[in-house]
């Protein structure tokens, strides 16, 4: 898991440099915060530059038990139809959740004695969805984004498929 997060910081920060480099229009850069099954929940950075673009979001959280929570996402940007107050697009999401939960119970057996149990469980979840989005410019700066799709869901382990969606509040840059 830290090699996900190392990668995706190097990504970020490469990306960066990059765009530090180039002419870009004003609001080909954002920073925001996202919240969505296929495209993550975090904080998130925007590279819109054409009719492409795209998407990195995330969130490490540590508990003081061990435990953990960390989603991380790349999501695709296609915009179909731009106009001056709402732009219409299309989006894949790829998102990955790990979670680790570190627990602890008293257990009485049938003498009476009680008896500290400890356990400790991890799972990672793999997400993808394909859907539909309006960014709504609400400033000049400031766009409020409204995802929906359709998502697959735990796709290395129990896979399930359901609909989608994903919301953001951005500022561009």
């Amino acid at each position: 898991m830290k090699k996900i997060i190392l990668i995706l910081v190097c990504l970020a920060w490469g990306t960066s440099i990059n765009a530090q480099n180039a002419d870009n229009k004003p609001g080909t850069h954002s920073l925001g915060l996202h919240a969505g099954s296929s495209t993550g929940l975090g904080l998130s950075y925007r590279y819109w530059p054409s009719k492409f673009g795209f998407q990195l979001t995330g969130i490490p959280i540590f508990r003081e038990n061990g435990g953990h929570f960390i989603s991380a996402a790349a999501t695709g940007l296609y915009e179909i139809k731009q106009g001056n107050l709402v732009d219409f697009y299309g989006y894949w999401g790829n998102h990955l959740l790990s979670i680790k939960d570190k627990y602890s119970y008293y257990e009485y057996d049938q003498s009476g004695n009680m008896t500290l149990v400890e356990n400790i469980s991890f799972s990672t979840q793999y997400n993808i969805g394909l859907g539909i989005g309006f960014r709504c410019h609400i400033t000049d700066d400031v766009d409020f984004d409204i995802q929906g799709g359709y998502g697959i869901f735990n796709v290395t382990n129990n896979i399930y498929t359901f609909p989608s969606g994903e919301l953001g509040l951005y500022y561009r840059l």
